[in-house]
């Protein structure tokens, strides 16, 4: 994955010594280029904690294959875990948060009920992975979308993660009864279609069956197609999404076995574009 070729791109994953940020670590190390950067970000509540963690972080570091090691760093701030993540992240000019997610213990604890806050709240896109995935590759990717300029935006980053991994994208149209807002999703469709065909994407147009809600009708779609990933953006006002936000808060508290690729959209505008991968 590149996010820019002409920089060495920072990659942020929090880590809490659980296998589940052991496996977003490899997760991130798997999609990045072997010139980015992957930084572990622990969060301590006591500035006393501070050398202790910088020993552990650094035996989990030593133990890394060697082309590994050599570009993966640590950092430790002082705060709180729900309110400090985008803060480190963002002192820390990462390009992309790779944050794993898993159960109702540690930082599921904070993630689960606080997740869209956080991301709400970034301008940073996040790859936020699951607990049970074992990352190999990125086959297929689902890509929900509407009427709303901002997921032609998310479009653009999952075409680049296709384009690298030589995945396919199936991309699905969300079911709305106005008239007006549905010629407008289907001028995202052309644009998309033509964003997907210039960089080489192999794509398809799916619709659902519609006896169901569209947020059901998705997840056993990917789930039938076996999907490796989920791109969507988060809306503040659910009104705006092709998903509803709850539905991205199934996601994130560990309901299915899917990576999310997701960003604020009210966020997208005031991206400088150079997440390509």
């Amino acid at each position: 994955m590149k996010l820019d070729s002409t920089k060495k791109n920072v990659i942020v994953v929090p880590f809490d010594f659980t296998p589940t940020t052991e496996k977003a670590l490899q997760y991130a190390l798997n999609i990045t280029e072997s010139i980015d950067q992957v930084i572990l970000l622990h969060i301590v509540k006591s500035a006393s904690d501070v050398e202790n963690m910088k020993a552990k972080l650094t035996s989990i570091i030593d133990v890394l294959p060697e082309d590994s090691k050599l570009r993966v760093s640590s950092k430790i701030i002082h705060g709180k875990l729900s309110e400090d993540i985008n803060a480190g992240a963002e002192s820390l000019k990462a390009d992309l948060i790779v944050m794993g997610t898993h159960g109702a213990r540690g930082m599921q604890k904070i993630w689960g009920s606080n997740a869209l806050k956080i991301v709400s709240s970034s301008h940073i896109p996040f790859m936020i992975t699951q607990g049970k995935e074992t990352f190999s590759s990125i086959s297929k990717i689902i890509l929900p979308f509407s009427y709303a300029k901002e997921t032609l935006q998310v479009a653009q980053f999952a075409g680049s993660i296709a384009n690298h991994y030589k995945a396919s994208i199936d991309l699905i149209g969300y079911r709305d009864k106005d008239e007006g807002l549905v010629q407008n999703m289907k001028i995202n469709q052309t644009v998309m279609r033509r964003l997907l065909t210039d960089q080489g994407v192999d794509y398809t147009i799916s619709s659902l069956p519609g006896k169901k809600s569209y947020e059901k009708e998705l997840i056993e779609y990917s789930n039938k197609k076996g999907a490796d990933l989920i791109a969507a953006a988060y809306f503040n006002e659910s009104i705006f999404t092709a998903i509803g936000n709850s539905f991205l808060q199934d996601l994130i508290e560990n309901k299915f076995d899917i990576p999310i690729l997701t960003v604020s959209a009210m966020s997208l505008g005031k991206m400088n574009g150079s997440l390509v991968f």
